[in-house]
């Protein structure tokens, strides 16, 4: 190399024939003459067991001839098997391990080296000492040496160990976000067989090559050779295991499995086999890894035919690791160790496995969000399927009870005492059942913090001594005591009166539950600004495991203690989350076989302003028919009682009336149409509104309508309107039965006419109330109704009782027997004016006829010639009418219409007789009136005239009576026909 420039950006490879000689180590010092009889020449790369196979162990030579004296070099030696010593010029410049001339002193190690020095003269002697006795057939130079400027040689190395350190650090990235998403939960077996992908290519990418791996750690020569078969044996299985998984082919098990069993074995011989004997089991390692990179197309070419997305992305990278394996575990091994690091292909192969798993879990968690929402909706929906279940149990239900209670009333002297606690057993299980629907309808608002208190200054004492009071059955059978110990002098708290009688039953009913026997106790004691309510039991108690969860929804303790249907296990949920709502807080402290203390605070009410809460439509529903049923179950349960040990029926103020009930279930119509006949009313039912149309236009008079809202065809919003079109909300009362209750639904109810609305399922005594109130404003407005024709007809107007005293004095001097006769009619007139019978609700016909002959008879003595007056009554004619209706009409005839004429006009009375109704006409050829005056005649927000009783009374009693009030024609200058119709008797 005399005539050669080197340059720092390139270095030289000491290539070529050195000279060899097996067998002996030869001192740097000794010259090449003295030792060229023993050595002969050999190949570098090459190992010096081709020429040599009969020794271990021998000295390399090379001389340089340099171009300057004095000059810097530096080299760098790969590999060279498996221990040498390198001498340049005679100095020792490096040892890695130490050579030796048997195996006992020798020490095997393989690392890298890179060295400068300085070489004075124009000759450089290099000399190498090596020993194998370790590897068979592979020991010496394996590598080319290169040599150079100190700073080439440097440069050069560095590129190879930067472009590892990169890819080690790659790995490094990618097993964090494995680590990543193992810590976070995701245990998938493609998922681990990954993270070993990363493990053993970081492994076999820092143990090959410049072995970093080995200058960093003290890692000895036999376990860097195992390191490396089992790193790259280990990447190739768990590279066909990940890619299986990941695509999910399920085919190749038989084959998989034959190479499972194949990788178990070999790391094992790896493991613990010698040494030496790796050496023999070196080509199985390159089967191994022909056979994975074999595998991992043939799976993702499987998982391509089924159409996965994702097996293009994991066919690739499966083809780039095995690349790799195949250039840096196979080829560089066995045909060219020269051939530089390549990193392009395992970078490839992760970035691809990084967009797999970023896509992956992308998709994932958008799926993950969408199935989430939807989760969302189907617990929603779950809920008020729930929640509408709960209403729709609880129709039949409630129907059930009331049925049973009715029986026990109506029937309690002819039943058996066995059919009497048969039935009074149907009612207690009902109503426990409807405790049970009402809880999920609870869980369900809580949940959704669907639930705003009303709190008020309550009583506890008060409510504590209702709650023993209707558990006091649960004591009976049992060797239990039930003491209400708190005092009557504890000052009240701020609480919702009814969801704290709804706490306290669920603590003390569930306390009652486990008591076996003992007692269970109620103490409460005043702290700060707080009263603290003790529940204390003697029962089985409670381990801590459930006392952790016992209030979480759906816990309970283990059914084996009670009964199996004891309950949802909502009871003590519920009570934790209202006590909350109040501000105050619910613990458990229990012991197994001592008993539990279930402890609440509520705030006192002096502590708290009362502020009123808005409750929506769920929560007034819960409201009205939850803990508060529990005391109407008492009240029914004391009269259902009271009823069976008397033997009589039960006694109530009855209040006859007639009532319409309309809904499309029959059960429900059987159901009510039994609770109102208790009271003796006069009850129809009819499952569809146009059948309830019918009969109220037909019926002689309804005093309530009782009518469901959801109905098929025409609801009872719709029928309500419908009604109000010809009744007041004062002539015809409508009771709406509704399972909806939201405030909209209300409102509505209310805009379409109604009087008052009641939840179903409906309670017996809350109906019955209901209706008798009703009723009772009912037939007060109609007292008041006849009252005010009574009081209208009172009113005698001035004019007519002066002119007919004038027209009596005047018949007195001009005929004193027309006077006796005038005077006799005024005084019918005046008597029938005065008659207690105008209060009654109807009257017979001929009374009415009586009243209006006496005025006319009057009007006729007046006015003679300008009266004149038909009548065209059939004869024998019966019928019953309200008083006061006909007379009022001729009145208005006379007044208004023939007597503003002045030649008078005549008035015809007439009735038609029908099969179902009589009709009675009343016709004058007065001045008749237009459309203006007769569209308004009627018109309920215009007053009576101030004498006689006035067409609107009139036309409104008839019509809260009949159905429908008066019929009026009329024509200016022609006359005016007023008609109406009364049943036909």
């Amino acid at each position: 190399m005399s005539n050669w420039k080197f340059t720092d950006q390139q270095t030289i490879t000491l290539n070529g024939e050195w000279n060899f000689t097996p067998g002996t180590f030869i001192q740097p010092s000794t010259s090449f003459r003295d030792t060229s009889h023993a050595a002969h020449l050999t190949e570098v790369p090459g190992t010096f067991n081709d020429t040599s196979p009969e020794s271990n162990f021998g000295t390399y030579r090379l001389r340089v001839l340099l171009p300057t004296t004095n000059a810097s070099y530096g080299i760098h030696i790969p590999e060279i098997k498996t221990a040498y010593r390198l001498y340049v010029n005679g100095s020792l410049l490096y040892e890695s391990g130490h050579p030796d001339d048997n195996p006992v002193g020798t020490i095997s190690k393989v690392v890298p080296y890179i060295g400068n020095f300085t070489v004075e003269k124009s000759t450089m002697d290099i000399v190498i000492h090596v020993s194998n006795f370790h590897y068979h057939n592979k020991g010496g130079i394996i590598q080319s040496i290169n040599f150079g400027t100190p700073t080439a040689v440097l440069n050069e190395t560095h590129f190879s160990e930067n472009m590892q350190l990169l890819v080690g650090i790659i790995l490094l990235l990618h097993m964090l976000y494995v680590v990543i998403l193992l810590f976070v939960g995701h245990r998938q077996k493609e998922l681990l067989y990954f993270a070993g992908i990363i493990l053993f290519a970081l492994i076999a990418t820092l143990i090959d090559d410049d072995k970093m791996l080995l200058q960093w750690f003290p890692i000895n020569f036999e376990w860097s050779v195992r390191m490396r078969i089992i790193g790259y044996s280990a990447l190739c299985y768990c590279l066909v295991l990940c890619t299986k998984h990941l695509l999910g082919v399920h085919s190749f098990k038989k084959l998989i499995f034959t190479f499972s069993i194949f990788f178990y074995t070999y790391v094992s011989i790896t493991l613990f086999f010698p040494i030496s004997w790796l050496d023999y089991t070196s080509k199985i390692l390159g089967i191994f890894m022909l056979t994975a990179i074999l595998l991992v197309p043939i799976i993702s070419r499987q998982a391509v035919r089924t159409g996965q997305e994702a097996a293009t992305s994991i066919l690739l990278a499966g083809i780039a690791v095995s690349f790799n394996m195949l250039f840096s575990g196979f080829f560089k091994s066995w045909f060219n160790k020269d051939l530089p690091y390549y990193p392009i292909d395992l970078i490839v192969a992760f970035v691809v496995f990084a967009s797999f798993w970023f896509v992956r879990f992308t998709k994932t968690a958008i799926r993950a969000e969408k199935q989430a929402e939807a989760l969302k909706k189907v617990d929603k929906q779950k809920d008020e399927f729930l929640a509408n279940t709960s209403h729709e149990l609880r129709n039949p239900l409630h129907a059930i009870i009331n049925m049973a209670q009715s029986i026990i009333i109506r029937k309690s002297s002819k039943l058996d005492t066995p059919d009497q606690e048969d039935l009074m057993l149907i009612t207690k299980v009902g109503q426990r059942m409807s405790h049970l629907l009402d809880d999920l309808i609870d869980i369900t608002l809580l949940k959704d913090s669907r639930i705003t208190l009303e709190p008020t200054s309550v009583s506890l004492p008060a409510v504590a001594k209702g709650v023993v009071h209707m558990l006091n059955y649960m004591t009976v059978d049992k060797n239990v005591q039930l003491q209400n110990e708190i005092p009557d002098t504890l000052p009240n708290v701020a609480a919702d009166e009814n969801r704290l009688t709804q706490i306290m039953f669920n603590l003390v009913h569930n306390a009652l539950k486990y008591t076996k026997e003992g007692r269970v106790s109620l103490r409460a004691e005043t702290l700060n600004d707080a009263v603290y309510v003790h529940i204390i039991d003697t029962g089985i108690g409670i381990d801590e495991e459930l006392q952790q969860r016992i209030f979480s929804p759906y816990e309970q303790a283990d059914s084996s203690i009670t009964s199996p249907g004891s309950g949802l296990g909502l009871g003590l949920s519920i009570s934790k989350n209202l006590v909350e709502l109040h501000g105050g807080t619910l613990e458990l402290t229990s012991k197994i076989g001592q008993g539990s203390v279930f402890t609440f605070s509520l705030p006192l009410a002096d502590a708290v302003p009362a502020v009123k809460g808005v409750q929506n439509g769920e929560e007034l529903e819960s409201h009205f028919n939850h803990l508060g049923s529990d005391v109407m179950d008492a009240v029914m349960d004391a009269a259902v009682e009271a009823a069976v040990s008397s033997g009589n029926r039960h006694k109530v103020d009855h209040i006859k009336g007639s009532i319409l009930v309309v809904d499309d279930d029959a059960i429900n119509l059987k159901v009510i149409k039994s609770l109102l006949e208790l009271d003796n009313y006069e009850v129809t039912a009819v499952n569809r509104a146009e059948e309830a149309l019918r009969q109220i236009n037909h019926k002689q008079q309804w005093d309530l309508v009782v009518t469901d809202v959801m109905m098929p065809e025409m609801s009872g919003y719709t029928l309500t309107e419908m009604i109000r079109k010809k009744f007041t909300i004062f002539e015809l009362p409508i009771l709406l039965l509704t399972a909806r209750i939201r405030p909209e639904d209300i409102h509505t109810g209310f805009l379409a006419g109604a009087n008052d609305y009641l939840t179903k399922p409906v309670d017996m005594l809350e109906l019955q109330s209901r209706i008798r109130a009703l009723i009772h404003f009912k037939q007060s407005v109609d007292e008041q109704l006849r009252m005010e024709a009574a009081w209208l007809q009172a009113q005698i107007q001035p004019h007519f009782l002066f002119n007919t005293i004038n027209s009596i004095a005047s018949l007195s001097l001009l005929d004193p027997d027309r006077m006796i006769t005038l005077l006799e009619a005024f005084g019918d007139y005046l008597k029938g004016s005065f008659n207690s019978r105008n209060l009654e609700r109807q009257v017979p016909l001929s009374h009415e006829l009586d009243l209006l002959r006496a005025y006319l008879y009057i009007e006729k003595e007046r006015f003679g010639e300008r009266l004149e007056i038909e009548w065209n009554l059939p004869d024998p004619l019966e019928a019953k009418l309200p008083p006061l209706t006909i007379q009022p009409i001729v009145e208005n005839a006379i007044r208004h219409g023939i007597l503003n004429r002045t030649s008078g006009g005549k008035l015809t009375l007439s009735a038609t007789k029908e099969a179902d109704y009589i009709q009675f006409i009343i016709h004058d050829n007065g001045m008749g009136m237009d459309e203006t005056k007769l569209s308004s005649l009627l018109d309920r927000n215009k007053k009576a005239g101030t004498s006689g009783v006035g067409l609107t009374n009139t036309d409104r009693r008839l019509k809260k009576m009949y159905g429908q009030g008066l019929t009026i024609q009329s024509k200016p200058g022609e006359g005016t026909t007023v008609s109406f119709i009364v049943p036909n008797p």
